[in-house]
């Protein structure tokens, strides 16, 4: 009976240590962590993957549109297992107020620029907030790739942005919590039984 005590104390300890482990989410700032990569196009190739985490996670940087071209921006963010993403957003602003369009494709189930399977479209025209509407986003691998970038004819533009995550536990349903109590009393109640009739 001890023992079975003790397997149902470490799995209910195990099950909280799970559900309230330390969080480390994601800060990435181009001006910091380097310039993220982005091409027009098709599929072109693997992406930075950000392993987001419990908290507020977060991707920053800035969209320059010269003459000499623009920058696309796009990466990837891998889901844990046992976590979603609650809340995703993303905020633009025109430093310049020459930035009409901006757009990205958001998919699942590929680290590769484009590729994966279409969950939606983010359509911006900065200053502009959006709102993801397809959380929630479960346990998977996926990209946001940049596709539009449009300024004012023959200006020199800049916008900068800010894409949030909002990632939590995934808390088991209160049935499984059902189970699991009821099975624990079931053996204890038989291990009960047994010990009187010894």
């Amino acid at each position: 009976m001890k023992m079975l005590l003790a397997l149902a104390a470490s799995g209910l300890a195990c099950l909280v240590l799970t559900l309230t482990a330390a969080a480390a989410p994601v800060a990435y700032n181009e001006a910091i962590d380097g310039d993220l990569p982005g091409a027009f196009g098709p599929t072109s190739g693997p992406l930075p993957q950000l392993a987001f985490d419990v908290g507020a996670n977060t991707v920053s940087g800035t969209l320059p549109f010269t003459d000499a071209g623009a920058d696309f921006d796009s990466f990837a963010f891998i889901v844990p297992a046992g976590k979603q993403v609650t809340l995703a957003s993303l905020t633009i602003s025109d430093t310049t107020g020459d930035i009409t369009e901006a757009a990205w494709s958001f998919n699942q189930g590929s680290g590769i620029e484009n590729g994966g399977t279409l969950r939606e479209s983010v359509n911006t025209h900065p200053p502009d907030v959006y709102t993801f509407t397809t959380t929630p986003f479960e346990a998977d691998t996926y990209n946001i790739s940049q596709n539009t970038l449009a300024r004012t004819f023959g200006a020199d533009a800049n916008a900068s942005y800010t894409f949030s995550f909002t990632v939590a536990n995934v808390v088991p349903e209160p049935a499984i919590l059902s189970v699991v109590a009821f099975t624990a009393f079931a053996f204890l109640r038989r291990s009960r039984r047994a010990t009187s009739r010894a």
